[in-house]
């Protein structure tokens, strides 16, 4: 998995361990290439993201959000991920604080994928 932030993809690995509580991190499936390849083993990324959302312990926060580079704007609610401003179809893995993993395709500019 790659990191997305601030616009750019970090090919360096997470430290979910530094990550505060409640932090919404949204990652990138695997793939080789940003530019579209005519080989078929060459993976490019299409967009789809695997958002992990970290544990807040009982009294920490239970509400996070996160704005993607293109606008795509990520909010947990400590029981569902609001999805909005969604510019593209792709397909999104929640996984939540408490273990359970949900893939959703998204292809409209508002979801809520719900745990």
């Amino acid at each position: 998995m790659r990191s997305l932030t601030a616009g750019t993809i970090d090919n360096t690995n997470v430290n979910h361990s530094a990550a505060r509580a409640a932090a919404v991190i949204p990652l990138a499936p695997e793939y080789d290439s940003l530019v579209p390849a005519s080989t078929p083993d060459v993976r490019t990324w299409t967009g789809d993201l695997i958002v992990r959302v970290m544990a807040s312990g009982s009294s920490g926060a239970h509400e996070s959000s996160f704005t993607l580079y293109d606008g795509t704007r990520l909010q947990w609610t400590g029981s569902a991920l609001n999805v909005a401003h969604n510019p593209t179809s792709r397909s999104i893995e929640l996984r939540a604080p408490d273990g359970s993993v949900v893939v959703r395709q998204v292809d409209g500019p508002d979801a809520v994928i719900a745990v």
